[in-house]
């Protein structure tokens, strides 16, 4: 998953400033951007489970299509 290495570049990134004693503001920052990629890669996580899980599931066509929607929003909440 691409946001996985956006994630280790930027660990590896928050990690050179700190050696460097760079601003903590600017370091505060870097920190709070890996905590949001980590959000999203976990969301992806979830989303992806849950659509292996269901995939092999009959679901009635209305529930299908709610549940793929309901898929679909939770994916946008985080990205």
């Amino acid at each position: 998953m691409r946001c996985a290495r956006r994630i280790e570049g930027q660990a590896r990134g928050i990690q050179r400033m700190l050696g460097e004693e760079r601003d903590c503001d600017q370091i505060v920052q870097q920190i709070a951007a890996m905590r949001a990629a980590v959000d999203r890669l976990g969301y992806q996580l979830i989303v992806s489970h849950l659509q292996g899980c269901l995939a092999g599931v009959d679901l009635p066509d209305g529930s299908q299509r709610q549940l793929e929607s309901s898929l679909a929003a939770l994916t946008r909440m985080r990205t």
